[in-house]
């Protein structure tokens, strides 16, 4: 194999690694920061066009389904989708109908999002992610640091 060939299969392997390692440590996070057991999932939401949604399972946890689209925004963006939908774990989820909506056939479902429980988690998630902002450890990749600020102040 060549160098070159070589080089490109590394740089392959280590962006899949750090993927990899960022929606683990997203599924480890999640409950930490919640308050609560919440399941991550890394496929496309039941309701068409969203990045995400947040569904209570059979067994009344919160599930947040995040769409793999996610992986193309910016750093920010992709920390505050996430944090968005955590807030709806947080705070909304108790109110929440259990159902099977994150086993649902992608873009299957026609839930409408309610304006007041949109703009509570868009604060939620911008308080927390300020918080991050402060805290985070800027020598390492945004992502990473963020998840780890929280989890250091949750823990």
């Amino acid at each position: 194999m060549s160098q070159n060939n070589q080089g490109k299969i590394d740089e392959v392997l280590d962006k899949a690694a750090e993927k990899l390692e960022i929606w683990l440590l997203m599924a480890y996070a999640a409950p930490v920061i919640a308050g609560r057991p919440v399941i991550v999932k890394r496929r496309l939401p039941s309701m068409a066009e969203a990045d995400g949604l947040t569904s209570l399972n059979p067994r009344g946890v919160p599930v947040i389904t995040l769409s793999p689209r996610i992986d193309r925004v910016n750093d920010r963006e992709f920390m505050r989708l996430y944090l968005h939908e955590l807030a709806h774990a947080k705070l909304h989820a108790p109110h929440f109908q259990r159902s099977t909506t994150d086993t649902e056939r992608p873009g299957s479902s026609d839930y409408e999002a309610i304006g007041m429980l949109e703009r509570e988690a868009d604060n939620q998630a911008a308080k927390w992610l300020e918080l991050a902002e402060a805290k985070r450890d800027k020598r390492e990749p945004y992502k990473q640091s963020v998840l780890y600020a929280l989890i250091n102040h949750f823990s």
